[in-house]
């Protein structure tokens, strides 16, 4: 409740009064239930994380599938596909493209599907099964989709106007 974030941070109630209504304008965080238990005095309005259209995303890149998993900022999975990929017949350098395009195409989908507001991605992390640096996202070699040194991290932030929003390569 208000009442709790007040006692529990040392800001005064019209602070957080009006730093909730902020958050709640923003879609961060809603009002819950008032709780029917019997205490004295009035009771509070809890306070839940909302957060909706506040989503994470995770691709994972195999050699067969490509999955994504979408949650939203209160944990809540939001979206989740996978998607056919061949990523032996086009070849290291066809099959690089074709899996950054089905990954651009699947976050492109994700953005359509949210109608309440729009949908503002905070992070996009993508699991690749080999070596990887993960401070620039350079597959250094996956060996099952026959990859060597190419910055799947860039070529996965190019084109998706995450507005500096961290894009995370990883093993």
């Amino acid at each position: 409740s208000r009442a709790d974030l007040a006692g529990g941070t040392g800001l005064t109630r019209a602070t957080v009064t009006r730093l909730v209504a902020e958050l709640i304008e923003l879609g961060l965080v809603r009002e819950g239930e008032v709780s029917s238990s019997r205490r004295v005095g009035r009771p509070g309005t809890p306070l839940d994380i909302d957060g909706r259209h506040v989503l994470a995303i995770g691709l994972e890149v195999n050699v067969d599938y490509i999955a994504i998993l979408v949650r939203d900022l209160g944990g809540r999975e939001v979206h989740r596909d996978e998607c056919t990929f061949d990523s032996v017949s086009t070849g290291p350098e066809g099959s690089v493209r074709a899996a950054i395009d089905l990954c651009h195409r699947a976050i492109r989908r994700v953005r359509k599907h949210r109608h309440d507001r729009q949908p503002v991605i905070v992070g996009v992390a993508a699991a690749i099964a080999g070596l990887v640096d993960r401070r620039d996202g350079l597959v250094i070699e996956a060996p099952n989709l026959e990859w060597r040194d190419y910055s799947f991290g860039a070529a996965l932030r190019d084109g998706l106007g995450l507005n500096g929003a961290p894009v995370r390569v990883g093993n």
